[in-house]
């Protein structure tokens, strides 16, 4: 990951949701930009807020379709 990325949050519910759907959230779909990294944290714009999250807690969104 590196700053420009678009990533989205890991689902709250964690791998719950794979099985039951209706715990996702509406955070869960929300798409952000990562904007800096500070060793293993990276800040992203997302709805318009920063905020500082861990590798573990995203996942890259594949831009190449």
């Amino acid at each position: 990951m590196q700053v420009g990325d678009l990533v989205r949050r890991k689902p709250e519910w964690g791998p719950w949701v794979k099985h039951n759907p209706w715990m996702y959230t509406e955070k869960d779909f929300e798409v952000g930009m990562i904007i800096s990294i500070d060793l293993d944290l990276f800040q992203v714009l997302i709805g318009g807020t920063k905020t500082w999250y861990p590798k573990k807690e995203l996942d890259l969104i594949d831009e190449r379709g």
